[in-house]
């Protein structure tokens, strides 16, 4: 958990790292969340998107779905072998983002 003072103060928080697995991110403020996420997401290889639709029923920080194949540290998810175009894609910056379908729905507007 870490204390910040504005939008642009936690995004150089969560760049500082150059990185992480995964990073959770608690809000009902849908414009303060994708902002953050747009800003963010390239550090991140999942981004855990938790507001009061989703608080009741998250799979936690700690656990991804089978099907998000991301390009978090590691690579983690898919077990894909390192030859041809897969192998390509593992190095390519992906991110997975979970969240509430009101806050998906903005990120993809």
């Amino acid at each position: 958990m870490l204390a910040y003072r504005d939008t642009a103060h936690a995004a150089d928080l969560l760049a500082r790292g150059r990185g992480s697995l995964a990073a959770s991110l608690v809000s009902d403020d849908v414009p303060w969340t994708t902002s953050l996420v747009t800003e963010t997401a390239a550090w991140h290889g999942r981004l855990h998107l938790l507001d009061s639709v989703t608080m009741g029923r998250t799979t936690g920080h700690g656990s991804p779905l089978p099907a998000l194949r991301h390009g978090g540290p590691g690579r983690a998810g898919g077990g894909s072998e390192m030859a041809g175009l897969r192998g390509v894609l593992d190095l390519m910056q992906r991110t997975a983002v979970q969240g509430s379908p009101r806050v998906l729905d903005a990120l993809g507007t």
